[in-house]
């Protein structure tokens, strides 16, 4: 069957369907691959998951499929996907809202050290100016 022509609804309709079916271990990775999605749609990453010289599992093919189809979903169908995953399993939904804040207060802390980084290198070319005016 050739997935290409299907509509995001569609496709949406097929993710919610396969989450009712993982076991708690690859709700687990979902739940990696959806944070990443969330952050960065352009740049998922499916750790640890490989298409090797043996059949690759169900799920794998899955996660594939969700991240070609994902590029191309508008933003109202995300909201819905988390609204709809929060329904299905409150604690999938509450586990992931604690990883993505948690994901985005370590960004933000990256990014505070980085524009502290570059206010003390800025005070230090200002201080190196005065001193060489001076001279």
């Amino acid at each position: 069957m050739n997935h290409s022509h299907l509509s995001p609804e569609v496709e949406f309709r097929y993710l919610i369907t396969w989450f009712r079916e993982f076991s708690e271990y690859e709700r687990s990775d979902f739940m990696e691959i959806l944070i990443q999605w969330l952050l960065k749609p352009n740049e998922i990453y499916m750790n640890g998951m490989t298409e090797s010289s043996q059949k690759p599992t169900i799920f794998y093919c899955r996660m594939k499929l969700f991240k070609e189809w994902s590029l191309k979903w508008p933003d109202q169908l995300r909201s819905r996907l988390i609204d709809k995953l929060n329904e299905l399993d409150s604690d999938f939904g509450q586990k992931l809202n604690e990883n993505l804040e948690a994901r985005l207060e370590q960004v933000d802390d990256v990014q505070s050290k980085e524009v502290e980084s570059i206010q003390n290198g800025m005070t230090e070319l200002t201080v190196e100016q005065a001193v060489a005016a001076e001279e």
